[in-house]
């Protein structure tokens, strides 16, 4: 007899994983899972998967999330793997209109990066290291000074 290990979050997990019957069609669960979670901030599944009951729609927990969207996470979610898409492109390519606008992104000059300005004062992740870095630097320094 085998031993698996399950890897992943439960309430991210297709209820196939439980059972060990893992294909392509149970990241289209988890892809759906993580879309519901983006739409709603809340998870699709209480606890587990393995006793999936029916999901509610997106759009029962917000107002305003188009039917479409809301369509496209639920078939995602389906309980039977055979009526989920058989692809996550297939899924993007689901929607009638991208239901959000596109980020605006920056370019760092110094690490040639592009990277999510949500704030005009956003900063490049690898420049916010490397100050945390150095100001953790400092604080360690400054307490070996202190001994």
């Amino acid at each position: 007899m085998a031993n698996h290990t399950t890897i992943g979050t439960f309430r991210y997990m297709a209820p196939e994983v439980h059972a060990g019957k893992t294909d392509f069609r149970s990241d289209i669960f988890s892809f759906g899972a993580t879309l519901f979670f983006l739409a709603t901030a809340r998870e699709a599944v209480a606890l587990t998967t393995e006793n999936l009951q029916s999901v509610r729609s997106p759009s029962a927990w917000v107002a305003g999330i188009a039917e479409n969207v809301a369509k496209v996470i639920l078939k995602c979610l389906a309980r039977d793997p055979n009526e989920r898409y058989k692809s996550t492109i297939e899924a993007m390519k689901s929607f009638s209109e991208w239901p959000i606008e596109p980020a605006e992104y920056q370019r760092c000059p110094k690490h040639d990066f592009e990277f999510y300005a949500d704030r005009g004062d956003a900063i490049c992740p690898f420049c916010g290291y490397e100050a945390d870095f150095e100001r953790r630097t400092q604080y360690v320094a400054h307490l070996l000074e202190q001994l």
